[in-house]
């Protein structure tokens, strides 16, 4: 893989690639932080970037956060909160030349 740099997007630019590229698009990293990393921490956190089979580097990404209501006892989500991005790969430079 690659290096690439997260350029942030819109809700409307997720869904378009999404909608589009549905059934070519697979997970390529996810990444879950549950709230028990830090006790009384309520907060969790997962991340995922997608892209297609055998590219250099994923296409999109998507974080979710969410608060877990302490009353529930099912872990109800509660103020949950979305980020999108783009992936754009970064050409590394050899400065030896």
């Amino acid at each position: 893989m690659i290096k690439y740099k997260r350029i942030p997007a819109t809700y409307e630019i997720w869904i378009l690639l999404q909608e589009k590229y549905y059934n070519q698009l697979k997970a390529q990293n996810t990444f879950l932080f549950p709230s028990a990393n830090y006790p009384g921490d309520l907060e969790e956190k997962m991340i995922t970037e997608y892209g297609f089979v055998g590219a250099a580097c994923p296409l999109c990404g998507i974080e979710m956060s969410w608060q877990t209501d302490p009353k529930s006892s099912i872990g109800k989500r509660v103020d949950e909160n979305r980020k999108y991005w783009l992936c754009v790969p970064v050409e590394e430079r050899n400065d030896e030349q």
